[in-house]
């Protein structure tokens, strides 16, 4: 009887184990693959079809505006999140400013959303690719204290609340008019 009682704890943490491990193992498989983020900085709906840099208003006030296409790629099997897509300036490697995320505009009386329905998280299915427009702004006269800077990064927190910074352009001539070249490609962030 105790050499039963005995085989059968045994066959039992056997099967515990075993279970343990295909457990593991199958987690560890739905983990696999990568969250990737592409940018390409394309012409403008909200400025007359031009490209991203800085412009005057009807008002002569100066905006500094960026067009961004993103293409947000999932090659899991489990859900990704974006949250906080947004765009920071830079001066000399000190972050500076947050510029405004776009939420819509009206466009022959019909209002068309930027991002996510009007929002910048995001939620990347598994195995899926999708993209999306948008669009970041921000007026010369908001910045507190000097105004230039020289870098543009893009940030977004993922689904643990890490936060997540990107390189996306130098920038020269802070504030002068002008228009700069959108992106002929894709570019990969992450």
């Amino acid at each position: 009887m105790l050499k039963e009682i005995i085989l059968v704890t045994i066959g039992g943490c056997i099967g515990f184990v075993s279970s343990f491990g295909t457990l593991m193992a199958s987690s560890w498989l739905e983990k696999r693959g990568k969250l990737k983020v592409y940018s390409r900085f394309v012409y403008s709906k909200l400025r007359n079809n031009e490209s991203w840099g800085f412009h005057h208003s009807d008002s002569n006030t100066i905006y500094f505006d960026i067009p961004l296409w993103v293409e947000i790629q999932n090659t899991s099997k489990e859900t990704k999140v974006i949250r906080d897509f947004c765009i920071i300036l830079y001066y000399k490697g000190k972050r500076i400013a947050k510029m405004i995320q776009i939420n819509k505009f009206v466009e022959e009386g019909k209002e068309v959303y930027y991002g996510n329905n009007g929002g910048y998280s995001f939620i990347a299915d598994p195995r899926s690719i999708k993209r999306y427009e948008c669009q970041f702004s921000i007026k010369k006269e908001s910045f507190e204290g000097d105004s230039d800077f020289d870098e543009i990064k893009l940030r977004y927190f993922d689904e643990c609340d890490n936060e997540k910074i990107f390189h996306l352009k130098f920038v020269k001539d802070c504030w002068n008019i002008c228009s700069f070249k959108i992106d002929d490609d894709w570019n990969l962030l992450c």
